[in-house]
């Protein structure tokens, strides 16, 4: 995934007043961790000096890798040079559809009568334990099954 942040507009020092640290670990724990996100590159788009100060915390909580892919741009053109127009929005100055667009069509399908149907269904979904191998060392071990060896080392 590449994301681009566009802070174009924002008063830095106003968000970063506000920004909580904790949560956004914690989201991208969960995206990048529990998802699999893959984060290919992090592009910020802001004229704003103060934007160090950002990627330096954002640096904090990511990993030393993703953190090396992160890029900052003053404007649209240097964005262009590294993010194809065909993948950025209409407000970046790309040829896909708009933010606003793709917002509405994301709504349409996660409020849809199918969607709805089938996240009631992966909800329910949980582990039947009449197929559960029964023996001694499952009940001993809550299902863990295997073989294990005890390494000492001096």
């Amino acid at each position: 995934m590449i994301i681009v942040i566009d802070y174009s507009e924002t008063d830095l020092v106003e968000l970063l007043k506000v920004l909580d640290f904790v949560q956004l670990r914690q989201a991208l724990t969960l995206l990048i961790d529990g998802y699999g996100l893959r984060v290919k590159a992090m592009h910020i788009l802001t004229p704003s000096k103060t934007v160090e100060t950002l990627v330096s915390l954002f640096k904090q909580i990511l990993s030393a890798k993703v953190g090396q892919r992160i890029q900052i741009h003053k404007d649209l053109e240097s964005l262009h040079k590294v993010v194809q127009k065909d993948v950025l929005p209409e407000e970046l100055g790309g040829s896909e559809r708009s933010i606003a667009k793709l917002h509405r069509e994301w709504v349409d399908v996660y409020s849809s009568k199918e969607f709805q149907e089938y996240f009631n269904e992966m909800k329910a979904a949980s582990t039947n334990e009449k197929y559960r191998q029964i023996d001694k060392f499952n009940e001993e071990y809550m299902g863990i099954a295997g073989t294990f060896k005890t390494l000492n080392v001096d």
